[in-house]
């Protein structure tokens, strides 16, 4: 037994069993709604700064601690306007965008990730997370030449592709 750590276990005949384990974060991590924090590390992965907009509080955090582990920097914010303020007084600039796809009622992820690649005339690579299964949807993120990821996303997955469209955006420049 391990205090504040909840175990749920949800079982569908047929389809599989699904085991989630919830771990409350230390009170060191709440951080703002917007924030910008910088990682250095001395792993293999070659540093970049990645955006990461979720609205999710805990997600969110989850995403900038396991890619700030992994060497990368990180600047997060909860939704879009908090970005786009972020980005604008920090002068940092992304080399990757990972955002959810519903960021709220006035800008939604691809329309973010058209916004950043305008502001800094570049095509910044850009993974959209998304629990969203409407062909519409779908193609508006496609269209937007960005890559689609359904939430919930394996860590291994997420940072595979992470690493291959920043490896892939560094051999195109």
């Amino acid at each position: 037994y391990i205090p504040g750590v909840q175990l749920q276990v949800k079982t569908q005949p047929g389809k599989g069993t699904l085991i989630s384990i919830s771990v409350p974060l230390s009170r060191s991590h709440n951080r703002p709604v917007g924030y910008i924090c910088s990682k250095n590390s001395n792993t293999q992965v070659s540093a970049g700064m990645l955006l990461i907009v979720e609205p999710d509080d805990r997600l969110r955090d989850l995403l900038s601690f396991a890619l700030g582990k992994l060497g990368y920097q990180i600047a997060a914010a909860s939704d879009a306007c908090t970005a786009l303020e972020c980005i604008a007084h920090s002068g940092v600039q992304p080399d990757l965008i990972l955002t959810a796809y519903a960021l709220g009622q006035q800008i939604d992820g691809v329309q973010l990730v058209q916004k950043m690649r305008e502001q800094f005339r570049r095509a910044i690579p850009a993974i959209i997370l998304s629990t969203e299964n409407h062909e519409r949807v779908c193609q508006l993120i496609w269209a937007g030449n960005c890559t689609l990821l359904r939430k919930p996303v394996g860590l291994n997955m997420l940072t595979f592709i992470v690493s291959t469209l920043l490896r892939t955006a560094l051999q195109e420049t």
